[in-house]
């Protein structure tokens, strides 16, 4: 446990969360934006722990790589 948190903590830059919307018996469905250091950035759903979206920046070139779900 300790040295996932210390991983965490060197790398993990935030992680947003947004409430969606609720289902029909009432639960909130939430939205997590969680970025590190190097660029990644992972979109995951409470409904169902989805994974919306992840995407990284490509080593030195600026640009963005990712796959998204729909």
């Amino acid at each position: 446990k300790e040295m996932v948190r210390a991983m965490l903590s060197e790398s993990l830059i935030g992680v947003i969360s947004q409430t969606l919307c609720k289902t029909k018996d009432g639960s909130e469905v939430s939205l997590f934006t969680c970025t590190n250091a190097n660029g990644l950035v992972m979109k995951v759903m409470t409904y169902g722990a989805t994974v919306v979206s992840m995407a990284s920046r490509i080593a030195g070139s600026g640009a963005s790589s990712g796959a998204r779900s729909q």
